[in-house]
Formats: C-alpha cells, sequence, structure tokens
C-alpha cells in the first residue's frame, strides 16, 4: 500500500503557506480572513494530487497543488514539470493570457506544493453540456479550439521527417504496450494499422514540433466571465511534442460531452437533438483541422497517421497499471480498434453515433 499524506500533513503545508504569506508575494489580503478548503484529489495512483482553496470572505484567492501519496515521485515530478512548462511558456509569450500565472515552487520539509493565482468563472464543459443555443454551442467549442494553434512557436519549431524510425518510435513500440494491456484485441489492432500504413506512403512527410498539453479538453479549460479561457493543469505537458494530438483529445472529449451528456437533463436529449450537435461539431473539427494544417505549414494527410498515434498514446497513458485507470483506458482503445482511414476522427465519431 502507498503511504498517504494524511489530512494534518496537508495542513501543515498551508498553514506555512499562510505564515509566509506576505514573503511570498501572495494577493494581498487580511490573513485574519482567510479560509481554507481542501478538495477531493484528482487524477490516480501515484500521480495523484490535492488542490487546496485559500478564500477570503468568500473570493478565491489561491490554489495550492500538493501530492496525495508520500512515494508520488510521479506527482512530485508533475508538479515540478507543470511549474516548468508555465514559467518557459510565459517567457516564450506563449499562450500569453490563457495560462495559469504561478506564485512559487516550494518546499516544506521536502514536499513540494505549487501556488497558483486563483481563477473566477466555469469550466468550459459546463457551456457544451447545458446549451441548447446550436450557434452558441459552436462558438464554445470553436473557443477552446483556436487557442491550440497558439501552441506552436514558428521561430523555434524545427521541421522534422516521417522516416522509419519515426514509425518504429511512436506506433510499433507503443504497439507492444497495447498487447500487454490487451492482448485479446492486439491482432486486429496491428491488422488495421499494417493496413493503414501500407496504403498511405508518410515516408519523407514534414511536421513541426509544437507545446503539448496532452490533457487539453474542456474538463481543463476555465471560462472566466468576461468569456477569456484559461487552460489549466499542466502537469504531463512537453515543451517539444507531436501536432495534432491535442487536437483529437479537444475534440473527442467535446463529443463525449455534447453527445452523451453530462447532466440529467443533458442526458435526455432526443437522437434528433444529439445528431444535431454532432453535425455542429464536425463542421466545427473540419473548418478547425483545415486552418490548423496551414497555420503550421503541415500536409492535411497526415492527419489520419497522427490519429493513430494519438489513439496508441491515449490508450497506454491511461492503461498503465500505476494510473489506476485501467477501464477508463479500455474507453479510449475504441478508438484503435475504430481507426479506419480516410477520415479516422470522423468515422469513430459517426460509428458510436449509429
Amino acid at each position: 500500500m502507498f503511504q498517504i499524506y494524511a489530512r494534518p500533513d496537508h495542513q501543515k503545508i498551508v498553514s506555512q503557506i499562510l505564515k509566509d504569506w506576505d514573503k511570498l508575494k501572495l494577493p494581498q489580503a487580511d490573513k485574519s480572513k482567510l479560509k481554507i478548503k481542501l478538495l477531493p484529489y484528482r487524477r490516480a495512483g501515484l500521480h495523484s494530487l490535492l488542490n487546496s482553496m485559500i478564500f477570503s470572505e468568500n473570493q478565491l484567492l489561491l490554489v495550492i497543488k500538493m501530492p496525495r501519496y508520500k512515494d508520488g515521485n510521479l506527482a512530485f515530478a508533475a508538479l515540478k514539470n507543470e511549474a516548468h512548462m508555465l514559467e518557459h511558456l510565459n517567457k516564450k509569450n506563449i499562450l500569453k493570457g490563457h495560462i495559469p500565472q504561478i506564485y512559487k515552487l516550494l518546499y516544506v520539509e521536502d514536499v513540494p506544493a505549487l501556488l497558483i493565482r486563483a481563477y473566477q468563472g466555469e469550466m468550459l464543459h459546463h457551456f457544451l453540456d447545458k446549451e441548447e443555443d446550436l450557434t452558441k454551442l459552436d462558438q464554445y467549442i470553436s473557443s477552446g479550439a483556436e487557442l491550440l494553434p497558439n501552441l506552436y512557436n514558428k521561430k523555434e519549431s524545427s521541421k522534422n521527417s516521417i522516416d522509419d524510425a519515426f514509425i518504429q518510435k511512436y506506433i510499433k513500440e507503443p504497439l507492444k504496450l497495447v498487447a500487454e494491456y490487451y492482448p485479446q484485441q492486439i491482432i486486429k489492432i496491428e491488422e488495421t494499422i499494417n493496413t493503414f500504413l501500407k496504403n498511405n506512403n508518410y515516408l519523407g512527410k514534414k511536421y513541426p514540433d509544437v507545446y503539448l498539453h496532452r490533457e487539453f479538453n474542456p474538463w481543463n479549460i476555465l471560462r472566466e466571465p468576461n468569456g477569456n479561457l484559461i487552460v489549466l493543469d499542466w502537469e504531463d505537458a512537453q515543451i517539444k511534442g507531436l501536432p495534432f494530438l491535442d487536437i483529437y483529445n479537444y475534440f473527442i472529449i467535446c463529443f463525449r460531452i455534447i453527445f452523451f451528456g453530462e447532466s440529467a437533463h443533458s442526458k435526455n436529449r432526443s437522437p434528433e437533438q444529439k445528431k444535431k450537435r454532432v453535425d455542429v461539431l464536425l463542421k466545427n473539427y473540419s473548418n478547425f483541422i483545415n486552418n490548423y494544417c496551414k497555420t503550421l505549414n503541415i500536409s492535411a494527410d497526415l492527419r489520419d497517421l497522427f490519429y493513430i498515434i494519438f489513439a496508441i498514446n491515449i490508450t497506454n497513458f491511461f492503461a498503465e497499471e500505476k494510473r489506476r485507470e485501467i477501464d477508463y483506458g479500455k474507453s479510449w482503445l475504441a478508438l484503435l480498434l475504430s481507426a479506419q482511414a480516410p477520415n479516422c476522427f470522423e468515422n469513430h465519431i459517426n460509428i458510436i453515433c449509429k
């Protein structure tokens, strides 16, 4: 069993931060009126984190992110990575105004705590779930998607070529993990991918590096009252990543929210209402993906290749035993089992909607 930081451990960290409030140059507030709310842990396994919210007279001032487990080296690394990514993006002026401001990554008795400015608003997935006006739904979907081309620094982005080493690294090697987790499905998956690679010649095609969030979706995007979006939770982000991967994560989660629904009301929509909502999503995706390819100067016919890479990546990402999300990983496995080119994303959506 993993050793858990008990509530007094986290309270000790928070108390130290409150004591050093002025020294840490945190938001001005009457310290006698500060209140603490410790939220349930998020993420799973050794990645698990807790968020502590600091309020003053019902106004949220600060978010403190801490590891849940004493042997949670993965959570320690995640907090360090988030701090590094946000500092780097701010320095490079990437996604200016759309990423959280961090105050400090500090250690209290060797336990990391990441101090982040608090933002007021509502998460984007709530708007997608409850919106009935299809025009507004389209606007909400596009508002998040339009941030993705900004995760690209043209001055620094290198141009890479797809070669045999690329296929080996991003497809064949990760498939070995898929085989380990899902041995009964691997033959079908390998046949599908081998046929796909045989029928499409991608060797020599160019692609750029991008900043990769890895969990870019409406559950991690806060919409402020003025409509501005803040992209949260950069624990797994990479400075150099593959294009398209965040796109598929975003649109697939959008699809799940607007089609299956999260609230009781949205779950009771008629099949006709659901179809209209999905049509809005697919039109938005089609327009966006074309603009994304133009912005990054990348061939649009690469999107299916990167869809398959995304499907392999995300299946392994959530199927890792250390994340304790095997059942959830199976829902991502469905992407691989339905990966038929051309138009893998659209095909997957249409299969589910039938």
